[in-house]
């Protein structure tokens, strides 16, 4: 799954929150969009949160939509340039790879996960 940071209300794809075998729970809940556009979200679930070392746990609701965003990063990135500390663990080690985008993550999570062991890369 790939998740990306947001200061707004968290969501997940219809298709992962299936492929995690969650259970929905029935809503409706009126989203308002840019240019007037609004919607009905139908569905939300719970989820606990974990990173890969399993030293970050959070209980979090996610709002249940088909779509998040299309691709991101358009843009090949040369990840051989970038000079990533000894003992790092990438989140995702394939981020700079074309995918699509399973997990909004949001202000819930947003400033918490900002604030957190900052980590600079060797040049700063």
């Amino acid at each position: 799954m790939r998740a990306i940071l947001d200061s707004g209300p968290s969501f997940i794809t219809t298709e992962a929150a299936n492929a995690l075998g969650l259970q929905k729970e029935r809503v409706i809940i009126p989203i308002s969009v840019l240019n007037d556009f609004s919607f009905n979200i139908k569905s939300q679930i719970a989820f606990q949160l974990s990173n890969s070392d399993n030293d970050f746990n959070r209980n979090i609701e996610l709002l249940v939509v088909p779509k998040i965003t299309d691709f991101m990063s358009l843009i090949s990135l040369n990840v051989s340039s970038l000079r990533i500390s000894k003992g790092i663990n990438l989140a995702d080690p394939e981020f700079c790879k074309l995918k699509m985008i399973d997990i909004l993550l949001g202000a819930e999570l947003f400033f918490l996960l900002l604030m957190i062991d900052k980590l600079r890369s060797e040049d700063n």
